[in-house]
Parts: structure tokens; sequence; C-alpha cells
């Protein structure tokens, strides 16, 4: 052991040592990894035995760029063609069968470097042509048309469902927050506008490697950390956050070749090498991945095989949220979800952990309302559950995300005001705008002798602003305006679940027509965009006529012939 970490090094059961310099390895949730071998497929390891994957099971390519899994469960690889060298695709396995998807599916190229997925389990992928996203069922792409400032892409991270994303040349770091692109460069403060990986802190601030320093953006100001002393001409080829916030990168210098890995902790930097005292077996390490709770991290050692690191001394005070699945997320009227809060170690005095939220979920103490948890110093390692229930208002609105944040209040100076993550919890909303429209008995019928009915008209959801419902009928019927003239209902927020009726009346005409029928039609208009031009089914209104043919009688007397 050293410094709190424990070395493992495997070597024996790996089908082939030299695993592919690049971003090769992924932990997934079931704390199986898996790791790509040089241009022959990926191997993967269930902490027992190893096991080779390559096109003959169902890769796509044998050569991996990246792999990533995701919650449920599936894992993904970027595959490219080790003749060619180009892409063909990604490639997903469930646990059983293998699916590729490409250009022909909705990916912008098949020439895809990253892999990430959201919290909502969209998977993204940067590619040499733009940026695609995949929600199960439909595509979504991103070019220099709608935001990016370059279309061959490179590095790719997500915090909860923040998409960060480095370019292949220098053209700085993006960040789209759902709705809109933002780019920073050396004229914001970032060290080198040429990007090389990204990983984020436990507020989701993104530590971010170039061929400078690495960079750590944090309130919206970025700090840029040297690299360790004696990196002259290098950059960092990958870099990862541990569980006690230490930053771990491995780095290239072009004076000495691969120069070890290092890890920032604590305001300074600690190398690790092949000659220093806790050894690596080579110093070319190229990509690091994390498990879930960040206290064991992979790297490969090129040629000489996989190494992992164990964070054993975690005695680090810090307030640890641990998330079902991995994420947060409730439905209106329907599921719950919860996550679990404790202390990293034991106070000198008692703890309060603040808990607030919007008001669009609820903690158990109202909508909107504050929680606070206490820890004290006998049951500060007894974890404190937090049930999140949505809020079932009656608005129809998006599927959205509420924002949980955090404030540790202490008299233990080590706790006092800690940072804390945040939970970013998922709502779903089960509401959908709509106008009810309600006919006597199931049918309208009205007649010419004066014979009326009633249609009644309610709104299904509560707008957000007014909604105005017109009611247009023809000639043959009166809504109260007149012989085919429309009327209009305006129903308000606050109203919006009023019925409101509308009488039907037949025109009086003199005109023998029969029985029929006539249309009326229902168009709505609101700001509420949910609202505006929103369909309503038509209504027939079926019309008794009064009026009867005129009649003429003809008499034929008797002829009498003499």
């Amino acid at each position: 052991t050293f410094d709190g970490t424990d070395w493992h090094i495997y070597l024996a059961g790996l089908p082939i040592q030299s695993l592919l310099p690049g971003p090769v390895i992924e932990y997934t949730a079931d704390d199986t990894v898996w790791f790509s071998v040089y241009r022959t497929g990926a191997v993967r390891y269930d902490g027992t035995s190893w096991n080779m994957v390559t096109t003959t099971d169902g890769l796509a390519g044998d050569y991996i760029k990246d792999i990533e899994s995701d919650d449920s469960g599936n894992t993904w690889f970027a595959t490219w063609s080790e003749d060619t060298l180009l892409g063909n695709g990604v490639s997903r396995f469930d646990g059983t069968n293998w699916q590729t998807f490409t250009q022909s599916n909705g990916l912008v190229s098949n020439d895809v470097v990253q892999i990430a997925v959201d919290q909502n389990g969209k998977v993204w992928f940067s590619t040499w042509n733009g940026l695609s996203a995949f929600d199960g069922d439909s595509w979504e792409t991103y070019t220099t048309a709608n935001g990016l400032e370059n279309n061959r892409l490179d590095a790719l991270e997500i915090s909860g469902t923040d998409v960060w994303l480095g370019y292949y040349g220098a053209y700085g770091i993006s960040h789209f927050d759902g709705s809109s692109w933002k780019t920073y460069t050396t004229e914001d403060g970032l060290s080198s506008d040429r990007i090389y990986a990204i990983d984020f802190d436990e507020l989701g601030n993104p530590w971010v490697a170039t061929n400078v320093s690495v960079s750590h953006l944090d309130s919206g100001v970025w700090t840029n950390y040297p690299f360790p002393e004696g990196i002259s001409n290098g950059y960092v080829r990958d870099l990862v956050v541990d569980v006690q916030g230490g930053v771990w990168i491995s780095i290239y210098d072009q004076n000495t070749y691969w120069s070890g890995i290092s890890r920032w902790f604590e305001g300074e930097w600690t190398n690790y090498t092949t000659d220093t005292v806790n050894s690596l077996l080579s110093n070319e390490a190229n990509h690091f991945a994390p498990n879930k709770t960040r206290d064991v991290i992979w790297f490969n050692q090129s040629y000489k095989g996989v190494m992992r690191v164990e964070l054993v001394n975690a005695d680090i005070p810090g307030v640890t949220i641990t998330e079902s699945a991995s994420s947060t997320a409730a439905t209106e009227g329907g599921a719950t979800d919860s996550y679990e809060v404790v202390l990293a170690t034991q106070p000198i005095a008692n703890v309060d952990v603040v808990i607030t939220l919007d008001a669009q979920i609820d903690l158990g103490n109202g909508a909107g309302n504050p929680v606070t948890l206490n820890f004290t110093t006998s049951d500060w390692d007894s974890a404190q559950t937090v049930t999140i229930t949505a809020v079932n208002d009656d608005i129809d609105e998006p599927n959205h995300n509420s924002i949980i944040t955090h404030t540790a209040t202490s008299s233990d100076a080590d706790y006092e005001g800690i940072s804390i993550a945040n939970v970013t919890a998922m709502v779903t909303d089960n509401d959908e705008a709509g106008v009810l429209i309600t006919e006597s008995d199931g049918e309208t019928k009205v007649g010419e002798n004066g014979t009326a009915d009633v249609v009644k008209v309610v709104l299904e959801s509560e707008p957000t602003a007014n909604v105005e419902v017109m009611i247009t009928p023809d000639a043959q019927i009166d809504l109260g305006n007149g012989a085919g003239s429309p009327v209009v209902l305006t129903f308000i927020p606050s109203n919006w679940k009023v019925v409101q009726m509308v009488t039907v009346t037949a025109v009086d005409d003199n005109r023998t027509e029969g029985n029929h029928t006539s249309v009326i039609h229902y168009t709505v208009s609101s700001s509420d965009t949910f609202y505006d031009g929103i369909s309503a089914s038509d209504t027939t209104i079926d019309i008794i006529d009064n009026d009867n043919e005129d009649t003429t009688f003809y008499i034929f007397l008797p002829m009498v012939i003499k």
C-alpha cells in the first residue's frame, strides 16, 4: 500500500496482453470490466474469467475506439475496420444479442470516436462528422449548422444531462445544457483550445485535459494547473476524478515519450512511473476507467497488461450521495424514487444536511419545502433515505429535471459548508392538454320547432395562459350569435375545469328538406404552446325538419256519355 492506495496487476488470463492505446476500458454497472484489444476485438472480465468477443460474435469491427455501458445493461462499442481504418458504426450488446447501428439507422457518421450516456438513458456519439444522440426510438444530430464549432469531434463526456464536447483540433470545449451550446476557449480562461479528455467533480464541474495543463471550471471561472515537474512538452492523454476528489492523468511527453501517471490531490502532484517505489508495468497508460463509486480505477499498461488502483484510505470528511440505479426519477401520480445520504467520516459534532428543492417535487415536507437530515457523532455512518415524489399538478408540461441541492452545517469545521453533490431528479409528466366535448345522452339533437340541446366544453389539463375555444356552426345552426355565427369560450388557468355549456338551436327555415345533419367545428388558440392549435373533434348535430311539402289534390268526376 502507499498513500492510501493498493496496486493490483492483471496479467494471467488476458487473451492478449497488448491492449489498444486509447479509450478502451469500461466499468459496467454490474462490475464487469471491458477492454478493447489491439485490433482484435474486446475482452470481458467478470472478476473471475476473461472472455473474448470479435466480429464472429457480433461486433461490427475488431478495431474498438470506445466502450460505454448504459443503465439498461447494454454495452456499446465504437467499431472500426482494421483494414480501412474507417468506422463501422456502433455495436450494442445486451448480454445475449448484438445489434449494429450505422448511418442507415440515423448515425450522423459511421466514424464514431467516443460514446457517453446521460442520466435519462440517451446515448451520445461523437464522430468525425458531428454529434448523434439516440433515445432508443429516434435520433438527434448536431453539427456546425446547429451549435458545434467543428464537425470533427473527439472527447465526449456527460454530467447528468449536460453534454461536454472536445474537438479534433484547437476549437475549445463546448457545453450543451439541453437547449443551447456555449463554447469556452482560451479567451474565457481555458489553458488551451486543444482538448484531450474531460471528467467532472462531485458537483458536475468539468476538469479538462489539454496539451498545456489541466483546467477546472468552477462558478464560471477556469483555474489552470501546470503539469507535474519535469513534463515540458507534453499533453494529457486521459483524466479521471476519484472518490476523494483526486485527479488522475496519464501523460505523454513528446521529449521523453510516455511519462506514467500522476495524481493531483490537495494542491500537489504525485507521480507514478516504472522507476518509482510503487512502480507501474509501463509508463504508457492510455485510459482510466473508474467503478461506480470511483474508489477503484482501472488503467491499461500498453503491451504489458492492465493495472487497478484501489483507494483504501478514505478517511476524508465528506457527504456521500448514492442514487438508486445511478439516477433518480419520479412520475407525477406514479412511481417515486429515493437516494441515500451518509457521512464519510465520524464528525466531532452533529452535522445537519439541509436539502433544498423546487416546487416540482416533494421530499415529505410539502412541495418545494426543504428537509433537514441530522447526523450525530454516533449514527454518522447510518445512511438516511430521501424519498422523492413528483408533485402531481394538472399542467401539461414536458418531462423536466429538478435540481436537489445539499448544504451542511456543523460546529465541526471539517463538515461546515463542505461541498456536497447535487441530485438531478427527472420528473415525468402525466398530464395532456385537451378539449373535452360532451354531448347530452351521447348525441346532440335539435328541431326546427324550437327544441334545443346543449354541448358541454371543458379543458383536460390546467393551462399556463388563457385558452380560447372558437365554436363555428354552419348556417343551419344558431349558437346564440345568429345563424352560422361562431361563439368563443374563454378558459383561464383558475377555471379551466369549470364546464361551459353552449346551447344549440336549429334555424327554423321554410324549406322542406327532411331530417338532416349539421356540423360544428372547434378551433383552439392560446399562448400556452401545449394548447395552441390543439385539435378537438367536431360535433355532428341531428336536425329535425318541421316543414312539409305542398300537396295538390286532383278530383276526377265521372264522365257521363249520352
